[in-house]
């Protein structure tokens, strides 16, 4: 069934993949935390899937909904190149371009992700979820539905909801709430000229968790402080491994530790290239973050989750292929560097942190890599 398909792939698409087996995977690890936290996933994905599939549906179109497709492994490479172009999370409209380095393996597997019309030739980017949309045909909205592009920010929602209220009535309607809001902030989304280009992420699940947070307030149940790990720690090496993985979980909103380590093993499952980004990203922020911000929050993990998302888009979604060796290492790790100090200023104003610190520092580096492109090619043209 086409929605069995799309749930377990939005799963996936909170790290860029679109494998079902990378979806089935993150469930396991949703479900190692906390099996409630799986079922909200899953809830989430369903609510904003249906909203969106029903916001693009051509009047007088027939209501069945077919599968798209066989599943296609996430491990394929897609082209050169940097811009939002065809080519992971968290991220979050419609149809997703497929292309592959030399014509090879296509894939569809970003955080947010969208129909993918070819990028400008400032580079190439492999596609992401809801980065391009002008979603106006039904057998686009039925891929992409399958595909679970239009479910991951909703799978997030599920999950904000459950963490902050716990298994609850207020959970619930907080869930489907926000992951219908997710779903016609998308399609809203979709009509800017900016996102025919630029990626949104898990833009749009951090708007409506941001602005559903202190409306269901009152139901908010006592946050648990970060305990120490399960082992006596010897020194700053299991310290920062610790920290780490509890990065990697924080993605999903845990900072379980098994979590964490299914998170990697699923990243690198991905690709070699996918998995080290993850890791270096998670790691340096990490580090970092124990300069900044101070151990508790680091151990939780709270320091390098988005240093995880951030070098993973930067590095192997949205790679500068085009540009010099130093360039393509440099821009991931000082985006994951970025997301530390933003982590603490968002803190500091007493927002709700999320996915922001990955999607503000994502968006800043691709425009400011799309201006630089522009300016090359207007004076290559001069």
């Amino acid at each position: 069934m086409w929605i069995v398909q799309a749930l377990v792939r939005s799963q996936g698409q909170i790290f860029f993949q679109r494998a079902r087996l990378s979806g089935l995977l993150v469930l396991l690890a949703l479900a190692v935390a906390s099996p409630w936290l799986a079922g909200f996933a899953v809830l989430g994905a369903a609510v904003q899937t249906g909203v969106s599939v029903l916001l693009r549906r051509p009047r007088g179109a027939s209501v069945r909904l077919s599968s798209s497709g066989g599943d296609r492994s996430s491990r394929g490479r897609t082209g050169p190149g940097p811009g939002p172009g065809p080519g992971p999370g968290c991220g979050c409209g419609s149809r997703s371009e497929r292309h592959g380095a030399d014509g090879a393996a296509r894939r569809s597997e970003l955080v947010a992700g969208q129909p993918q019309r070819p990028a400008p030739s400032s580079g190439s980017h492999r596609a992401s979820a809801l980065a391009m949309s002008s979603l106006s045909t039904d057998a686009t909205a039925r891929r992409d539905a399958a595909d679970g592009i239009h479910g991951f920010c909703g799978a997030l929602t599920g999950c904000a909801a459950f963490l902050a209220c716990g298994p609850s009535t207020a959970a619930l309607v907080w869930t489907f709430l926000g992951s219908a809001l997710c779903a016609l902030l998308v399609r809203a989304l979709e009509r800017l000229r900016i996102f025919n280009w630029l990626p949104m992420l898990t833009g749009p699940f951090c708007a409506v968790s941001t602005a559903l947070n202190p409306v269901f307030a009152r139901w908010h149940r006592d946050a648990e402080s970060p305990g120490a790990p399960p082992f006596e720690l010897l020194g700053p090496i299991p310290d920062l491994v610790t920290g780490t993985v509890r990065a990697s979980a924080q993605v999903l909103l845990t900072d379980h530790l098994i979590t964490g380590l299914l998170v990697l093993a699923i990243m690198f499952f991905a690709g070699v290239r996918e998995g080290l980004w993850s890791l270096v990203g998670a790691l340096t922020a990490t580090a970092l973050g124990f300069w900044l911000l101070g151990w508790q929050p680091t151990m939780a993990g709270l320091a390098g989750y988005c240093g995880f998302l951030t070098a993973l888009a930067l590095g192997a979604v949205f790679p500068r292929n085009d540009a010099a060796r130093a360039v393509r290492v440099l821009v991931p790790l000082v985006g994951a560097c970025l997301t530390v100090p933003l982590w603490w200023a968002l803190q500091q104003a007493g927002m709700a942190v999320y996915t922001w610190p990955f999607v503000l520092t994502t968006w800043a580096i691709l425009f400011a890599q799309r201006r630089w492109a522009r300016r090359e090619r207007a004076g290559a043209a001069s």
